[in-house]
């Protein structure tokens, strides 16, 4: 879901020297769509997916498309589940500390911020960038009472976590280059209550149709998502895998002399 919303941003911006969009009616339609690009014109009719992925494998050409298809390209993530993330942060009785929750409300306001800076949720150059404009266009405005100041406090916070995400890479030795998502794009709308309430016809005699929940424990019991969790994902190489327990030592100090 985050590429497909990505991609089609992407092409958007592409053709967007025309007066049509990709994503029309007149695409749809067998009569078809012209689109233009500064250096190209390309005609799209009946409009299917296949259509999409052949505007990025070949035309639309970027990072966004060769990421997704080329395996070799694609981010890893530090944790793959929650529950890889909490086997190394939570303590012995398998909670989140106080600190850990401060460092994961500070997680989710970076990727908030950096989805403003254009680079799609990755803290990167242009992120960086981005941040020390936003400072420089506080410090410069007229008064830095209430809110301005307020504002300027969060931002020179943001650069702090983003200049140890570049300190992470160089250490490592990988590309200052780190995708945060929000864990909760990836939750359903689907929730366990009307998941609860699907009616199962059984095929016997009576017919008998009962409620999921009824007959079946999938859904008791089951923690739910945390709040603030999220992913990093980032480029590695064989000789340089990010330690859990290191990038959280180092967060863990961080959030300490942010306070």
């Amino acid at each position: 879901m985050v590429f497909t919303s990505t991609a089609n941003n992407y092409i958007g911006e592409y053709f967007s020297d025309g007066n049509s969009s990709l994503f029309s009616l007149e695409s749809l339609s067998s009569k078809g769509n012209l689109l233009k690009s500064k250096d190209k014109e390309i005609r799209i009719s009946l409009l299917t997916d296949d259509d999409i992925i052949y505007l990025l494998k070949n035309v639309c050409i970027s990072d966004i498309g060769g990421e997704y298809f080329a395996r070799n390209k694609r981010m890893n993530p530090i944790w793959k589940s929650e529950a890889e993330y909490r086997a190394y942060i939570c303590g012995s009785q398998g909670k989140i500390g106080p600190l850990e929750e401060l460092i994961e409300r500070d997680m989710i306001s970076l990727i908030k911020f950096i989805n403003k800076a254009g680079t799609n949720g990755i803290v990167n150059s242009r992120a960086l960038e981005y941040c020390e404009e936003e400072i420089l266009k506080v410090k410069n405005s007229q008064t830095l009472k209430g809110e301005a100041e307020k504002h300027l406090h969060t931002v020179e916070k943001y650069l702090r976590w983003i200049q140890l995400f570049q300190e992470i890479a160089k250490d490592y030795n990988i590309p200052f280059e780190f995708l945060m998502l929000d864990a909760k794009q990836f939750s359903s709308g689907f929730g366990n209550l009307d998941f609860g309430k699907l009616q199962i016809e059984f095929d016997s005699a009576k017919k008998k149709i009962c409620e999921f929940r009824n007959v079946c424990n999938t859904l008791h019991n089951s923690e739910k998502v945390s709040e603030n969790f999220f992913y990093i994902f980032y480029r590695r190489n064989e000789e340089n895998r990010i330690s859990i327990k290191d990038m959280f030592k180092r967060f863990r100090a961080l959030e300490n002399d942010l306070d």
